[in-house]
């Protein structure tokens, strides 16, 4: 029987693929180093482009420079940046370390928006 708080038995995943984020990242690291993501630009072209490894060292340096500041679990934390890799690093070192980050977009780039 299904009630609001449940669902199909055939639409939950499998624990064999459940994890976290983090643990998804970790696996596509260690068994597709040269792959990763990138940053594109409003045409859909690579800007950017770092691997799954570098991705992974970048967020765990930031949730390092966090935590060295006091961040803690359940925190807040404002990320205010343009779209690039130090708002990835910051958004997911928030996560990494079980803070909350919230976004914000800087002013240049709302008023670029409004144009």
């Amino acid at each position: 029987m299904n009630t609001p708080y449940s669902s199909p038995t055939h639409l939950r995943p499998s624990a064999s693929i459940c994890g976290s984020l983090f643990d998804v990242l970790r696996q596509a690291a260690a068994t597709h180093p040269a792959r990763g993501i990138g940053i594109y630009d409003s045409r859909g072209k690579t800007v950017q482009r770092r691997t799954y490894p570098e991705f992974l060292d970048g967020v765990r340096r930031a949730a390092a420079r966090m935590a060295a500041a006091g961040v803690a679990p359940g925190d807040r934390v404002l990320v205010c940046q343009p779209t690039s890799w130090g708002w990835l690093d910051a958004w997911f070192g928030a996560c990494w370390l079980k803070a909350l980050p919230g976004a914000l977009a800087p002013m240049g780039n709302l008023a670029a928006a409004r144009r």
